[in-house]
């Protein structure tokens, strides 16, 4: 499940440089058959992903919310032990608030901050 939230994520910051290059992007993709309306939604088309994010903003926070609950509802079968907070932690609040932040159109990578630890 939380292979399926990385994957979705990567696909959704990825949309606009995927529909550049002509690359293979799965939320473009669904969001063509979704908005088959005579439009030019053809990947091509530069203002497609823009409207492709508000096509399918809902969905992929419904499937990347539902990735979170079956991962969360997998971590309450497992003993508790000394790393169970910092995994709570990490699923109950830091992925959430990584979703919520990316789907509002904040990037998801720490602009600036790849490689680099942040000093907290």
């Amino acid at each position: 499940n939380i292979g399926k939230w990385i994957y979705l994520a990567d696909a959704w910051e990825d949309m606009a440089q995927d529909a550049a290059a002509g690359r293979y992007n799965p939320i473009l993709r669904a969001a063509q058959n979704a908005a088959d309306n005579g439009a030019d939604n053809s990947a091509e088309n530069a203002a497609f992903p823009v409207r492709a994010r508000d096509i399918m903003r809902e969905r992929i926070r419904f499937l990347m919310t539902s990735c979170l609950e079956q991962a969360s509802s997998a971590l309450a079968l497992l003993p508790a032990g000394p790393e169970q907070g910092i995994l709570e932690n990490v699923l109950y609040l830091g992925l959430r608030k990584k979703m919520e932040d990316m789907l509002d159109g904040q990037p998801l990578r720490g602009a600036g901050n790849q490689g680099k630890r942040v000093r907290r």
